[in-house]
């Protein structure tokens, strides 16, 4: 009797734990595991100082990080400065003053 509820006592144990990984998201060799952040790169700016690009679902993002603060800004994807470039480059040029003819008070 005694044998039989240490065997019930260990399968019980063991369900337990089982169940209690395939909740927390252990992943099996069936299911592939999708990271959602990925730290891209990272660079020491001081000892307690650094920056680093990270990309999250497929957006990167810039972020500064200290002892006792953090900033995150969004990084524009290629394309949108790609785009931005071009319509900066098709803007006409200024044109250029000739000397001799200001634009003044006596005219």
């Amino acid at each position: 009797m005694t044998s039989a509820a240490r065997w019930m006592l260990g399968a019980v144990a063991l369900g337990g734990l089982g169940w209690w990984l395939r909740r927390r998201g252990a992943a099996g060799p069936g299911i592939p595991s999708i990271d959602r952040m990925q730290v891209v790169s990272r660079a020491g700016l001081s000892p307690r100082c650094g920056l680093a690009l990270v990309e999250v679902d497929g957006r990167s993002f810039l972020v500064a990080f200290g002892d006792s603060f953090a900033e995150i800004r969004e990084t524009e994807d290629p394309e949108s400065m790609f785009s931005r470039a071009l319509a900066q480059a098709r803007r006409p040029m200024p044109r250029r003053r000739t000397p001799g003819r200001n634009k003044g008070v006596g005219r």
